[in-house]
């Protein structure tokens, strides 16, 4: 393939994968809707325990969340990173799913269904922790799949711009 035959597909695809339909993500079930009510109460307990403000639930962190978690699922792997050669970022996630963000952070987890458990191995790992009850984060979108052999969890925190335009300083946090 000719070096402009390559550029003309990747630039035509790459924005079409992006900014085109919405991705299928599935609503989740009755179970998962009271699991993600259960971290995002629990999350909250933890940071207002640190006298940390509690995060708010954006609908879009969410969807992002969700839309990972599915894709971990699927493919059977565990990463912040998306599936393929071009995958996604926490941050590309988050602005596809319309989430324009100053700084954006994730946490990730395959493993087990109980809440709690995935909670405190959250908590037990500084990288994860330090996204958990930074302080700088104002809301945040929760995730859940279940795979064949283990249920995939996805937590993603942001702040919005204040002004709605990207600052410079980006602040990207990624821990699994």
């Amino acid at each position: 393939m000719s070096k402009g035959l390559f550029w003309t597909f990747f630039l035509f695809l790459c924005p079409t994968a992006l900014f085109g339909k919405k991705p299928d993500v599935s609503p989740p079930v009755p179970d998962q809707q009271q699991q993600i009510q259960r971290m995002f109460e629990l999350v909250n307990r933890a940071r207002s325990g640190r006298r940390i403000t509690i995060l708010g639930l954006d609908p879009r962190l969410c969807q992002a969340a969700a839309m990972h978690a599915e894709e971990m699922a699927r493919y059977h792997y565990v990463s912040d990173r998306g599936h393929g050669i071009f995958g996604s970022t926490p941050g590309s996630r988050a602005w596809a799913c319309g989430y324009a963000w100053s700084n954006i952070g994730e946490t990730v987890c395959g493993g087990s269904s109980d809440v709690v458990s995935v909670l405190n191995s959250w908590l037990g790992r500084r990288a994860s922790a330090h996204i958990l009850i930074d302080e700088d984060y104002q809301e945040t979108g929760i995730g859940i799949a279940r795979g064949a052999t283990r249920t995939y969890w996805v937590l993603m925190v942001g702040t919005r711009p204040r002004d709605s335009s990207p600052r410079k300083g980006w602040n990207l946090r990624v821990t699994l």
